[in-house]
């Protein structure tokens, strides 16, 4: 408990130091909301390391200047082509918010039940709001297989509805070579033909709306 905590400290020291204090929310004001990959700093990579992080994704959100209210953040997952129970499910009202910070922390498989380790899967979502986060249990993967990893690396306009597709990775054994792009895994439709060919796919999204609008499913509400 007290890692988690350290951890989740840490993520949000980092977090709220990249936001420059001599930013003037009115003169940076944009007609379009976006999200791109956070630039994190040695120091900030350095300090999430020390907490735990083995990997960890991080990207900044601005809607400032629309009506939008929440954001979903989900984790889809295939194995061998059949689509699994979501593994991320979780979304933060940010209401009045012009600039946040979406962050996701894997830490080194540390717990074992029934003889598999599993990971510690940290999602932190910081705003002018606060901030929450969610922690999920993941079993550790032992293949020693091809894998491949595609996230988010330009920013990106928000469509308010539309799910934006943050990272994606792909794990099979057998293949030799992966050529695939993240932007071939935006569609639903287009996941799911894609997921037939790998042993296990992972797919990052999220989706900002105006109002409470989820997919079917479970979900956690923060």
């Amino acid at each position: 408990m007290k890692k988690q905590l350290s951890l989740t400290i840490i993520m949000i020291m980092l977090i709220l130091s990249a936001c420059s204090p001599n930013e003037d929310p009115k003169t940076s004001k944009t007609a379009d909301a976006m999200i791109q990959p956070a630039d994190l700093s040695k120091y900030e990579e350095t300090l999430l390391k020390a907490g735990g992080a083995k990997k960890n994704l991080a990207f900044d959100y601005n809607v400032k200047g629309t009506d939008i209210q929440y954001i979903h953040i989900w984790m889809d997952v295939y194995k061998n082509g059949k689509k699994q129970k979501r593994f991320i499910d979780i979304e933060s009202l940010i209401r009045e918010t012009e600039n946040g910070h979406l962050l996701l922390t894997i830490q080194p498989a540390q717990q074992q039940v029934d003889d598999f380790q599993y990971q510690k899967w940290v999602t932190t979502l910081v705003s002018n709001n606060g901030y929450s986060h969610s922690t999920t249990l993941r079993k550790a993967n032992s293949s020693s297989g091809m894998s491949a990893s595609m996230e988010l690396s330009n920013e990106t306009k928000i469509e308010p509805g539309q799910p934006i597709t943050l990272a994606v990775k792909l794990e099979n054994p057998d293949a030799q070579s992966f050529s695939l792009s993240r932007t071939q895994f935006e569609t639903e439709q287009d996941i799911a033909q894609k997921a037939k060919k790998y042993k296990r796919v992972s797919v990052l999204r999220c989706r900002f709306t105006k109002n409470e609008q989820l997919d079917k499913g479970s979900h956690q509400k923060s």
